[in-house]
């Protein structure tokens, strides 16, 4: 089977996840049916803060029981993810956190391998901004993408948020 790179972005407080018809993106789910005729719930949130939404996320995961979760905007390490609440549900998670800020993890109810914690390109960059794994046949990532606001500093040169921006976008697209 191919191998399928599937990034899904969104930025809804709490997802909906009414599929419609396979292939379809609505309110940041997707539903892909596969060669073999299985289909798989891939949502996607960003949380902004998984500390502070974890009632929301155990309740929102078990009434819709997505395959695959791809979170953004974590707001903590690994060492302080609550990994045994998400585990309990029957998920394997890997996540790659950064303490206040950013962060992504990858939930999903089948093994997975994890074949990259960073977006590759830029070893000094320690923004937790990108995780990427291969699970149920397809290779998933979870991204957060930089905004790059304010775009230009006082003297109208493009600022560092912005440069940064754009390097990691072309990163992405390199990889």
């Amino acid at each position: 089977m191919a191998r399928t790179f599937a990034t899904i972005l969104d930025h809804f407080e709490r997802p909906n996840l009414l599929i419609q018809q396979k292939n379809t993106f609505t309110y940041g789910s997707i539903l892909f049916d596969f060669v073999l005729g299985k289909k798989m719930k891939i949502a996607t949130w960003n949380v902004n803060s998984i500390k502070a939404r974890l009632p929301l996320v155990v309740e929102w995961l078990q009434e819709f029981s997505p395959d695959i979760v791809l979170l953004q905007e974590l707001k903590t390490v690994e060492e302080t993810f609550p990994f045994m609440e998400i585990e309990d549900l029957g998920y394997n998670v890997a996540v790659s956190g950064q303490k206040s800020y950013n962060g992504v993890a990858i939930f999903s109810k089948h093994p997975m391998e994890v074949e990259h914690t960073r977006l590759p390109g830029e070893p000094e960059d320690e923004q937790a901004r990108y995780i990427e794994a291969f699970t149920c046949g397809v290779r998933v990532g979870s991204i957060y993408l930089p905004n790059g606001n304010p775009t230009r500093n006082e003297d109208g040169s493009d600022s560092d948020k912005y440069l940064y921006k754009l390097r990691w976008m072309e990163r992405l697209r390199a990889h």
